[in-house]
């Protein structure tokens, strides 16, 4: 499809409603007189696509973008968003002030040195959407504390795409959404890197956007394991770690990777270890 941008180029006003506390979320369902039309604003601000597909024009460039794609702008960055067909772009803004948030100089220049939209990887992007919906809960009802927790969650929303940008090496958003093997390679490294959390198939099909079945079969291709043994591989691999080079109390390292009751713990560990977690303890004091 062809687009026909008009050029007009507007500054929008956005700091004459942004709060103290330095930070706003404006929905793209709402659009003002010059949505479709060049602009920029002037503050930064950070795009999140949700849902649909489209492109965006930022400057001389022009990027495809699918949900889960981020954009950056920096304040006075010309830029529009332009909707594919049948496929409108559920996009939130968040309009912020550096100096309000806990984020160094460091990281916002990393973060903002390419104009390329960056695509958050399924783990990723379900931190920030849950941090989004939060965000937007606290602004509107605006509960005790609500100021602190909008820079803060936004703070953290920041250091995900910081962390997914190095994860990418780089960061720049891909041609295509990723397919079902590569959605569930990292709903996997998720998992590896945060076996603390609470996972269960339910959750995890549906972080990769499949259905519990296909997702179980994946599984199974990728890691000869169901997704529950897993699991369980992964985080008493980590308690094993845990056991063989620190002193912390095995009860300790139970709740920290994941398990609640130390007798579960003790059973899946002698399962997938092959070792009690006592006579692993003992190896290290030897």
């Amino acid at each position: 499809m062809v687009y026909i941008i008009k050029k007009v180029f507007i500054m929008a006003e956005i700091g004459k409603k942004l709060p103290e506390y330095g930070v706003y979320i404006e929905s793209r369902h709402r659009r003002p007189d010059y949505a479709n039309l060049m602009h920029s604003h002037n503050l930064p601000a950070l795009m999140y696509v949700v849902s649909g597909q489209g492109s965006c024009r930022v400057e001389e460039s022009e990027f495809k973008l699918h949900p889960d794609t981020i954009i950056l702008l920096k304040t006075g960055q010309e830029h529009i968003l332009l909707d594919r067909a049948r496929s409108q772009m559920t996009v939130f803004t968040i309009y912020y002030q550096p100096c309000k948030l806990a984020i160094s100089e460091n990281i916002w220049d990393f973060l903002h040195q390419s104009q390329s939209p960056v695509h958050i990887p399924v783990f990723y992007a379900e931190q920030i959407r849950s941090m989004l919906r939060f965000m937007l809960h606290e602004q509107k009802n605006r509960p005790a504390g609500y100021k602190l927790v909008l820079t803060q969650r936004f703070s953290l929303i920041m250091m995900s795409v910081y962390r997914a940008v190095l994860k990418s090496g780089g960061g720049s958003s891909p041609t295509e959404e990723p397919d079902s093997s590569q959605r569930m390679a990292q709903v996997l490294d998720y998992i590896k890197e945060n076996y603390f959390e609470d996972h269960s198939l339910p959750k995890a099909a549906k972080m990769a956007d499949l259905s519990q079945r296909h997702f179980t079969n994946l599984c199974r291709q990728q890691t000869g394991k169901s997704f529950t043994q897993f699991v369980n591989s992964v985080r008493t691999g980590r308690a094993k770690d845990l056991l063989l080079s620190t002193s912390i109390p095995v009860s300790a390292i139970a709740f920290e990777v994941g398990y609640e009751e130390l007798s579960t713990f003790y059973r899946a560990f002698k399962k997938y270890q092959k070792r009690n977690p006592l006579d692993v303890r003992e190896k290290r004091l030897s």
